[in-house]
């Protein structure tokens, strides 16, 4: 559960602190990481430093960060995925959202 709330049987404060984590979660890695972190590495870059524009290995190094960028990015889609998964089949099918991974510390 989340922040411990499961603990303390806050089941509907809970689901509420999921959703807005969510939410915030959307928000900050799918609007503003692509939008400012990753478009101003691609083209304001250029404007602000001239030696990026002339020297090979500045480029290499930006399409190398670019890249790294871009992975980042599709991991925090693929982490939205999840997290809206099972926001949707928490709502939907009114199931208590249960922790996926075993208790159990013996490994087979």
């Amino acid at each position: 559960m989340l922040f411990g709330l499961g603990y303390l049987e806050k089941k509907r404060l809970c689901n509420a602190m999921f959703a807005l984590l969510m939410i915030v979660f959307l928000y900050s890695r799918l609007y503003v990481y692509p939008l400012y972190i990753i478009y101003g590495s691609i083209f304001d870059i250029r404007e602000h430093y001239e030696a990026v524009t002339r020297d090979p290995i500045y480029i290499a190094a930006q399409y190398i960060i670019v890249g790294l960028l871009l992975v980042l990015l599709a991991l925090n889609a693929m982490w939205g995925y999840f997290i809206g998964k099972t926001l949707y089949n928490s709502l939907r099918y009114k199931q208590e959202l249960n922790d996926a991974r075993s208790d159990d510390e013996h490994v087979d």
